[in-house]
């Protein structure tokens, strides 16, 4: 469930070409509303999680209040989504997207890294993270974040 402290309303900003750019943190009460319309977003994005989740795991998630949707709106139009997780390791609270992705993103990222920091820092988090294919490395660095390591996989088969 949502924290009662974190009843977040639309955020309007301006962006750099006079556009208003809305950005909500949608209840867990309001996911079903979306969803028709956030789930290719989230298909879309999903094919590089490795078959680690699927839209139905991210759709319990955000149901339970266990994960965080925010939406990245231009007008009436969804142009953009962003799921969130918060980790509890051994020093330090971490809020990670584990979905990020949408249309125009220079248009809106500058204003949603402030929104996603505000909600990361009133959920008691120390850090934000993201994961991403490669390219994500150097769009990320651009927005102040720093490489931390690098995960590599190996398919293990049955041994002959």
């Amino acid at each position: 469930m949502l924290d009662a402290e974190l009843s977040m309303p639309i955020i309007n900003a301006q962006v750099d070409d006079g556009e208003i750019c809305h950005i909500a943190l949608i209840e867990p009460e309001h996911v079903l509303d979306v969803w028709p319309v956030i789930e290719p977003h989230f298909k879309a994005s999903l094919k590089w999680a490795h078959d680690s989740m699927t839209t139905l795991d991210l759709l319990a998630g955000l149901l339970a209040g266990r994960l965080y949707l925010l939406l990245i709106m231009e007008g009436d139009a969804i142009v953009g989504s962003s799921c969130l997780e918060v980790a509890e390791l051994r020093n330090k609270r971490v809020c990670h997207a584990i979905h990020f992705a949408g249309r125009n993103l220079d248009h809106w990222v500058d204003v949603f890294m402030q929104v996603w920091e505000r909600v990361a820092y009133e959920l008691g988090c120390d850090e934000i993270s993201i994961k991403g294919r490669p390219g994500w490395a150097r769009y990320a660095k651009k927005l102040g974040f720093e490489h931390e390591y690098t995960i590599m996989k190996k398919q293990i088969t049955e041994a002959e």
